[in-house]
């Protein structure tokens, strides 16, 4: 089953044979290893690229359309619980693409919001509990409500 030209040079059909030949001990490996992968101090990225890479090594002769479906169900399973919920489940018309980029930017996302909540964050006077802090908001956010309408009643 080898074309003329690799049958031409030993090393095109050593390549070939081991190509086509690929030992199920070392498949069954990286299968396990794809099955087994959790997000835990990855990030999403990190991540999707892993398991893109054990994908290819554990199921070389799986067809687009299966290597993506099982890309698919792995990645949302591996993924940290927290984004779970914020994605959903994935919608049967989604690739592996569609859903990996969802994800990415969720994660940035929620990077900038936790990079901007902490340059928000007074310094130093942090001696109130969160509900004090609420109600002196309330109660602030009220007097300045009368203090308006004081204003626009003169």
């Amino acid at each position: 089953m080898l074309s003329e030209t690799e049958r031409c040079s030993y090393e095109s059909t050593v390549a070939a044979l081991r190509k086509r030949f690929l030992s199920l001990d070392i498949e069954e490996l990286r299968g396990l290893e794809f099955h087994q992968l959790m997000q835990i101090k990855q990030s999403v990225e990190e991540m999707g690229i892993c398991l893109q890479k054990l994908a290819k090594k554990a199921f070389p002769g799986s067809t687009p359309k299966e290597f993506d479906r099982l890309l698919k169900g792995r990645f949302y399973q591996a993924l940290l619980p927290k984004w779970q919920l914020k994605l959903g489940a994935p919608k049967a018309t989604e690739t592996f693409d569609d859903l990996y980029a969802r994800a990415r930017a969720l994660e940035r996302h929620d990077q900038q919001f936790n990079v901007r909540a902490s340059n928000d964050k007074p310094q130093g006077s942090n001696t109130l509990k969160p509900f004090e802090k609420r109600t002196e908001f309330h109660t602030r956010s009220w007097t300045e409500l009368l203090k308006r309408r004081k204003m626009l009643a003169l």
